[in-house]
């Protein structure tokens, strides 16, 4: 079994295992860094995710990847959290990351690659809802190219 077929296999499981701790699960990815096999919970909670937040999760997901064994060779569990100047995957990360601002690239109605500073208000009707300057915009989730948090100091 490759990576991609553990990993679709093993999401809704380790997502209600996140949840189950009082998480919220935002992803489930595999990378080589040279010889490892690195598999990486995110997840996120308000104001922070701690070491022992991650160290909590990890115990959980462990058992279970466990008595399942399901992936056909040796890797690292790692949990993060989504870090401070994150990209933005998945469009449910919009609504967890209300509130923040981030630096989205997007394609305008006229096809020009604009990029915007905005405070993220949330999804509605298949677009993001921002914030700039006292004013909301709306921005067609499929425009937009990449979005990646904007570190608050």
């Amino acid at each position: 079994m490759n990576w991609a077929d553990v990993i679709e296999k093993i999401e809704p499981e380790i997502k209600q295992i996140v949840e189950d701790a009082g998480y919220m699960f935002v992803d489930l990815v595999h990378r080589r860094e040279g010889r490892s096999s690195i598999l990486s919970v995110v997840i996120h909670k308000d104001p922070s995710v701690s070491l022992k937040d991650c160290e909590k999760v990890s115990r959980r997901v462990e058992l279970f990847l466990d008595s399942v064994d399901i992936i056909p060779q040796r890797y690292i569990l790692e949990v993060t959290s989504p870090g401070l100047d994150r990209k933005i995957r998945r469009d449910f990360e919009y609504d967890i990351f209300k509130g923040r601002i981030a630096r989205i690239t997007f394609i305008d109605d006229e096809g020009k690659v604009r990029t915007t500073e905005a405070t993220l208000v949330g999804i509605q009707d298949e677009e993001l809802v921002v914030e700039k300057d006292g004013s909301l915009y709306r921005i067609p989730l499929s425009s937009i190219k990449k979005a990646v948090l904007i570190p608050q100091i």
